[in-house]
């Protein structure tokens, strides 16, 4: 599967996709061996670079250990989908982070390998929507990017 647009983005696996097998409607979960990685543009001293995170899964914060989100509308995919091709579209969801759920926009590809889904994409993330503060230890000349990328790469279930 292609990476979503994007920069950076999580992606699905690049190796070909079995053929679709079974039915696609219904409910489906996010199976192991999903990840959500996670992008913020840092500086120190006068240098920048991408700090990047990865977790299959909590944050591992004492208060609020599960990054979780969910649509608020039903992701109707193209018939292409059924055969297995890649389809990309934009999904209107709610993300929690940090005990805060904020409306969020994401474009998605999604593809069928075999009978389970698999979905890549990205949100754009204004940390301070989520009350995300910087890191202590940066130092006076070092930074941490008010915003950042919360990436995905989803193999889903049905449930």
């Amino acid at each position: 599967m292609t990476q979503p647009a994007g920069r950076g983005a999580a992606g699905t696996a690049r190796s070909a996709a079995a053929a679709p097998v079974g039915p696609v409607s219904g409910t489906w979960r996010v199976a192991p061996g999903s990840v959500a990685p996670f992008r913020v543009r840092a500086t120190a001293v006068g240098i920048g670079h991408d700090v990047v995170g990865r977790t299959t899964a909590s944050l591992r914060t004492r208060q609020h250990p599960v990054a979780t989100s969910h649509l608020t509308e039903v992701a109707t995919l193209s018939r292409a989908f059924t055969t297995g091709a890649v389809v990309t579209r934009r999904a209107a969801g709610f993300l929690s982070l940090n005990g805060t759920a904020c409306p969020v926009t994401a474009t998605i590809s999604a593809r069928r390998d075999g009978s389970h889904p698999q979905v890549a994409g990205s949100i754009p993330a204004e940390l301070a929507y989520w009350r995300i503060q910087d890191p202590a230890g940066a130092g006076l000349l070092g930074s941490l990017a008010d915003h950042g990328e919360a990436e995905f790469r989803l193999t889903l279930h049905r449930q």
